[in-house]
């Protein structure tokens, strides 16, 4: 949802506003308090209050118009979250945490890849997941943890570009359409019946 403007209205005044591009402030007295993007992503425990007050009444939003660069902008947001944003894999009956994020992560796999495939890699050797703990991972396996976070970053960019393309055709014309294609996107891949 793309907001224009919201407030919750109090005997002392307005204490906050969501103004379009969403920034959220807390305005307390004289004192304003500025709440990044960040926070306004699902699951974050002020962007859960701040539906708390909508499903209540207290706070009344204005949606915004949504124009077609507005809805290719948010998109292009949306796809980069997810693309960072991680996945999980289940593994010997346990759910692990892996990083999908750009930088040394990808490196990592992208190196561990290669000495697999060069048959430098010890089988089982020891990987360090995104929980920070260290499990021995035969070389198959590995392989299989690889290429979830290549498929899970593909998936990002195929999502996106089939949005673009149904912004531009006219199918595409809400936030919740590009919410749900996103949404799509499997969370967790079970490597233990794979």
């Amino acid at each position: 949802m793309q907001i224009k403007k919201t407030s919750l209205a109090v005997d002392s005044g307005v204490i906050i506003t969501l103004n379009e591009g969403e920034q959220l402030h807390y305005l307390i007295g004289p004192v304003t308090f500025h709440l990044s993007d960040d926070m306004m992503k699902m699951g974050h425990p002020v962007r859960a209050a701040y539906e708390g007050l909508i499903q209540q009444g207290l706070v009344v939003v204005e949606e915004a118009d949504q124009t077609v660069d507005a809805l290719k902008a948010y998109v292009t947001r949306q796809r980069y979250y997810r693309e960072i944003g991680g996945t999980s894999i289940t593994l010997n009956g346990e759910t692990i945490p892996v990083s999908t994020a750009r930088g040394d992560e990808r490196a990592t796999l992208n190196a561990t890849y290669s000495m697999i495939r060069d048959g430098l890699r010890q089988d089982g050797a020891a990987f360090k997941f995104n929980d920070g703990v260290s499990r021995r991972v035969p070389n198959a396996v590995m392989q299989a943890v690889i290429l979830v976070v290549s498929g899970h970053v593909q998936a990002c960019f195929d999502i996106e570009a089939d949005l673009l393309d149904g912004i531009a055709a006219g199918t595409i014309t809400t936030t919740d359409q590009i919410d749900a294609a996103y949404g799509a996107i499997p969370a967790l891949h079970d490597l233990d019946n794979a």
